[in-house]
């Protein structure tokens, strides 16, 4: 194919309802979505309650997600344990991991995988322009009437190939533009635990000098993984990347530590895409990382190589929540 699809994920909306209250003619107080109505067709807003946006909160058996998580896959290894706090973050960038650091619905990830790149739209608008390029040099072998072609079939192969590919570069690139529009404006992200279950998390913060991104799911009792807390990890420990790579939920790799590489921690734990945000855990369930990079020889993401994660301690830094 001359030119590769880009997909945009719409973010979608959370519903509030207004409640307005009043007494019907036997004196019976009415709750209801829409105001009074009489007889003239006029409603009595101002006998209604003001309008108040109220979101339901669902019962306590269902905010505490922490027991819930528990109970259902009943964890028997102190990493087993950590991957009830992991989650799959989809965005209009797409989808990639992260992982709850506290008890009330904090979540850490990537900032990549909540916001574009720096660079990425200047690598998609390259190759728009490069495909353009190739599209209207193939309109000027194909300027000439049909009759001043030797081989008229070549040059009807030729005006057929220049639509299909002219329409695919002009959808390509309205999807290039709606994607790029929506995810600068994002701020609410839909989450999925390792049930399966969605809920919405919002955008808290984004760190200006690291891949990081802080999010918050409210109104919840979530599980959640702690910091590394004594000793520091050795060359040979081993460690855990969790995460959904390959739009693959709730998976787990091991490898070993194998050292660092400026700031960023080093493992062979085979990390995928899709893993970004996702935690580094050591044997105790503790999380030392966020996985964010991977190095390979090669152009494919897929192919073996070594995982790179941000210290959890420079997230703990760089958001001033995670120190309260």
């Amino acid at each position: 194919m001359l030119f590769a699809w880009l997909l945009v994920l719409v973010p979608s909306a959370t519903l509030f309802a207004e409640i307005y209250r009043y007494q019907d003619a036997q004196g019976n107080w009415i709750f209801s979505d829409r105001p009074r109505v009489h007889q003239g067709g006029a409603s009595e807003l101002e006998e209604s309650m003001p309008h108040i946006a109220l979101r339901v909160s669902p019962p306590e058996s269902e905010r505490n997600l922490a027991q819930r998580l528990l109970d259902h896959y009943q964890p028997v290894s102190d990493v087993e344990m950590s991957s009830l706090a992991v989650v799959k973050v989809k965005s209009a960038m797409g989808s990639g991991s992260g992982f709850f650091i506290s008890r009330d619905g904090l979540l850490l990830t990537n900032r990549h995988v909540v916001k574009p790149p720096e660079d990425w739209a200047k690598q998609q608008q390259d190759y728009l322009e490069f495909v353009k390029v190739q599209l209207d040099e193939l309109k000027r072998k194909l300027s000439l009437p049909r009759s001043h072609y030797r081989n008229p079939r070549e040059y009807d192969r030729g005006k057929e190939l220049l639509r299909e590919r002219s329409l695919e570069y002009r959808q390509a690139k309205r999807e290039f533009e709606m994607k790029h529009y929506t995810a600068q404006l994002q701020s609410s992200f839909e989450i999925e635990l390792k049930d399966g279950s969605t809920f919405t998390a919002e955008l808290v913060d984004l760190s200006s000098n690291y891949d990081l991104a802080l999010l918050q799911m409210k109104g919840y009792r979530t599980p959640f993984i702690e910091p590394m807390s004594t000793g520091v990890l050795r060359q040979a420990d081993k460690v855990y990347a969790i995460g959904s790579p390959l739009g693959i939920s709730d998976m787990i790799t091991v490898g070993i530590f194998n050292g660092t590489r400026g700031e960023l921690l080093v493992t062979d734990a085979r990390i995928m895409p899709g893993n970004s945000g996702g935690p580094l855990v050591n044997e105790l369930g503790e999380v030392v990382g966020i996985n964010t990079l991977k190095a390979t020889e090669g152009n494919d993401p897929t192919e073996r190589g070594f995982g790179l994660a941000i210290p959890v301690q420079i997230a703990f830094e760089e958001f001033e929540l995670l120190r309260y």
